[in-house]
């Protein structure tokens, strides 16, 4: 398989909302993941109360840090990257968690600690 030139404008890195994209994209549809995740992993604490807590904390951090990036990074591809790679953590961690969830229910919830 050939690589496409660098100057491609198919390429991922090359695409208009990485190279100069405005800021406001990437916290909206930050925001909007953030949000979802959140609630969803709300709604599951009952069921695996430790992974969905730290569900949430991760998605509320991984957006401070997505708010961080547009605010201190000037406009351009750093920027673009850094939002891009934050929101992809946040999808990753988001699935994972609910894989994890997932497996805990099917196993029937989690042990019991005594104490």
């Amino acid at each position: 398989m050939t690589m496409p030139p660098p100057g491609d404008p198919t390429r991922v890195r090359n695409q208009k909302a990485i190279q100069s994209g405005p800021r406001w994209t990437w916290l909206i549809a930050g925001a909007l993941l953030a949000i979802i995740a959140i609630v969803t992993f709300a709604f599951l604490v009952p069921i695996a109360p430790a992974p969905a807590w730290i569900g949430i904390a991760l998605q509320g951090a991984l957006l401070v840090a997505l708010v961080v990036t547009s605010v201190v990074l000037p406009a351009g591809r750093a920027r673009g990257v850094n939002s891009a790679v934050i929101m992809g953590g946040m999808a990753v961690s988001a699935l994972v968690l609910l894989l994890i969830i997932l497996a805990i229910a099917q196993a029937g919830g989690m042990p019991a600690v005594d104490g």
